[in-house]
């Protein structure tokens, strides 16, 4: 599911990527500090048991300036994702609930997947939606890990 065809769109702002099986075109490029707020908005929205404050998120731009990438649409940041080239590890990844089920967030693994040979993540025990996410984009559960998320297990998927 990973290994479409991809044709490539360059232009001053964006890394713009067509995927002939979708029907949006994807827009993801790196993200800016101007774009803050709006993770941020995304963020509590998608994880409010655990969501990363402002300076973790100014921390992963430093850390990982190439790997720290956002999905926008008509010029409004709907999404985000920010993993680890060197060993595929994906930190975080969101998107805001009025654009999911259009194929965001798999444009966002998708792009993952062509800078990693292997990707990896942790996902909360009681996150359905997300085992699901990572499952039907070809992850397999390798193992679990007690209490990462203080009071609750996380499935360790790798692709």
């Amino acid at each position: 599911m990973l290994n479409g065809t991809c044709e490539r769109r360059y232009s001053s702002r964006y890394s713009a990527y067509l995927y002939p099986e979708d029907k949006l075109v994807k827009m993801i490029r790196s993200f800016t500090h101007h774009d803050i707020e709006r993770i941020l908005e995304i963020e509590a929205q998608s994880f409010p048991k655990s969501a990363y404050n402002r300076i973790t998120f100014i921390y992963f731009s430093k850390l990982y300036p190439d790997s720290f990438l956002v999905y926008e649409k008509d010029e409004k940041v709907c999404g985000y994702i920010i993993f680890d080239r060197k060993n595929g590890h994906i930190f975080s990844i969101a998107v805001d609930p009025e654009y999911r089920r259009m194929g965001m967030g798999q444009a966002l693994v998708r792009w993952v997947s062509r800078k990693c040979d292997r990707m990896w993540v942790e996902v909360r025990l009681s996150n359905e939606v997300a085992k699901a996410f990572y499952k039907k984009l070809g992850f397999e559960k390798k193992g679990v890990i007690k209490g990462y998320y203080g009071n609750e297990d996380a499935w360790v998927m790798v692709f």
